[in-house]
């Protein structure tokens, strides 16, 4: 009996194989591509899971960070010129926790002119120490007056604000002057819906200034947007705020959440939206 060389044995399986393996392709070619774009389609889908995931928890951690600034501004035009506004803001040092500031107050502002006026104010704010909400005893109490100059102008589409504020701060630690000016802009983004929605981009820097050394007391920054219908708008951004050994507020970022409306039998203002007044 003749033995079976194994060699060829192995020789002929690889022939075999050459000539049955292009032809298997080709015959099962419309699966095989089938197969290979769905091996391809959720590879993509895992790396795009991981990749919203990662962005999920990277979210998760700065919101642990970032403390939260809710503002409710309301106002009533009695004139064309004259308005009074009231508003309530409460902050946090953490997300919705560690609620540690709020302030009510209220004013009235005057058109000088379409790019000039002027406003006075009185309030009351309250500052509590950190670590929990409301935490006592109080950081600070303050009764507060203020008169402002702002002046509007346009730059092509942006909308410029300038805001010059003069504050009388009667504190749980004494009286103190302070001195402030804001610089914001505003530009249209776009506009949709049958109800007339705008969407405004905004930006804002505002420093704080004192009568005594080291005169510098804080700086405040914003970037966010502002959604306007008719009479009523909402804002949504950052703020990032540093102190220079201020005790009566703690400054980190926040993300504020703001409310609007304008109250007045006349129709809503033609002129970009201004933030709240802070």
């Amino acid at each position: 009996m003749v033995e079976q060389d194994p060699c060829l044995g192995q020789q002929q399986k690889q022939a075999y194989g050459v000539f049955l393996q292009p032809n298997l392709r080709r015959a099962f070619h419309p699966i095989a591509g089938k197969f290979e774009d769905w091996q391809l389609t959720m590879c993509m889908k895992r790396q795009w899971f991981f990749l919203v995931f990662f962005a999920f928890a990277c979210q998760l951690s700065l919101l642990a960070q970032l403390g939260t600034w809710n503002v409710l501004h309301l106002r009533w035009q009695q004139t064309d010129n004259l308005t009074f506004f009231g508003e309530a803001q409460l902050r946090s040092l953490s997300f919705y926790d560690e609620f540690h500031y709020h302030e009510f107050k209220g004013g009235a502002s005057y058109k000088l002119s379409p790019h000039f006026t002027v406003t006075g104010g009185l309030g009351r704010y309250d500052t509590y120490m950190a670590g929990s909400s409301f935490r006592t005893p109080k950081s600070n109490e303050e009764i507060r007056t203020w008169l402002e100059l702002g002046m509007r102008n346009t730059l092509g589409k942006i909308n410029f604000e300038h805001r010059y504020r003069a504050e009388q701060r009667f504190t749980s630690r004494g009286y103190r002057n302070r001195f402030r000016y804001r610089l914001s802009a505003t530009v249209l983004v776009v506009s949709f819906g049958e109800k007339g929605y705008e969407l405004f981009a905004s930006a804002w820097n505002e420093v704080f200034l004192t009568n005594k050394v080291p005169y510098f007391e804080r700086n405040r920054f914003f970037l966010g947007t502002i959604l306007r219908q008719g009479k009523y708008s909402w804002n949504l951004g950052w703020v990032r705020q540093f102190d220079y050994r201020l005790d009566d507020e703690i400054g980190r970022s926040f993300l504020q959440i703001g409310w609007q409306t304008t109250l007045s039998k006349g129709k809503r203002p033609d002129t970009a939206p201004s933030v709240e007044e802070n």
